[in-house]
C-alpha cells in the first residue's frame, strides 16, 4: 500500500520519456505528410507549366496532352499521393531507394531540404530512444554502483563477511522490493 506511490513515481518518469518518443513519431508522420503534399504539388505544377521533366511523369502517374495542355492523371488520386508519401517516408527514414527521385530543378532543392530536416528528426528520435532505453536501465545501474562502493568500503573496513552478506542482502531485498526508487522523494 506505501510502495503505490512510489512505484506511480517511477512509471511517471518512464512514461514522460515515452511519451517524448511518441510525440516525435506523431512529428515524424506529420512531416512526412507535409513533405508529400509540397513534392506533389512541385511535380504538378511543373506539369501544368508543360514541363515533363518531374517525378509524376516519369513514374507514370500523370503527363500532358500535347493539344489541351492538360494535365491527364494515369492512376487515381489516392494513388498519386501514396506514391508521394511513400517517397517521403523511405526519405525521411533515411532508406532512399531510388524509384522514385526529383528530376526538375524545384524538386531537387526541395529534396536538398527535406534530406536536412528528415536527418534532424531521425538524429532526435534516435537520441530520444537512446535516453528512452537508459531510463529503463539507470535505477539497476545505480543500485550495481551502490553495491561495488559497499564492497569496496567493507573491505577498506575489514567489516566481517557474515555482516558484510546481510547488509548487501538488505539492498538486494530492497531493490526487488521498490527497484531502486527513493521512497523519500
Amino acid at each position: 500500500s506505501q510502495l503505490r506511490p512510489v512505484l506511480g513515481q517511477y512509471t511517471k518518469l518512464q512514461s514522460s520519456t515515452a511519451q517524448r518518443v511518441a510525440f516525435l513519431a506523431i512529428i515524424m508522420l506529420i512531416t512526412a505528410h507535409i513533405s508529400a503534399c509540397i513534392f506533389y504539388a512541385l511535380s504538378l505544377k511543373s506539369l501544368k507549366e508543360n514541363d515533363l521533366n518531374t517525378w509524376l511523369y516519369y513514374d507514370s502517374l500523370a503527363s500532358v496532352d500535347e493539344v489541351s495542355g492538360e494535365v491527364n492523371y494515369h492512376a487515381k488520386e489516392h494513388y498519386r499521393y501514396l506514391r508521394s508519401i511513400y517517397w517521403a517516408v523511405q526519405t525521411l527514414e533515411t532508406v532512399g531507394f531510388g524509384d522514385i527521385v526529383a528530376h526538375s530543378e524545384s524538386e531537387t532543392w526541395y529534396c536538398i531540404l527535406y534530406f536536412y530536416i528528415a536527418a534532424f528528426l531521425v538524429y532526435m528520435s534516435i537520441s530520444n530512444l537512446v535516453i528512452f532505453i537508459d531510463s529503463l536501465d539507470s535505477e539497476r545501474n545505480k543500485y550495481k554502483l551502490k553495491l561495488a562502493k559497499f564492497d569496496k568500503y567493507a573491505k577498506y573496513r575489514k567489516l566481517p563477511l557474515q555482516l558484510t552478506q546481510r547488509i548487501k542482502s538488505f539492498y538486494s531485498h530492497q531493490w526487488l522490493i521498490i527497484k531502486g526508487v527513493n521512497e523519500v522523494e
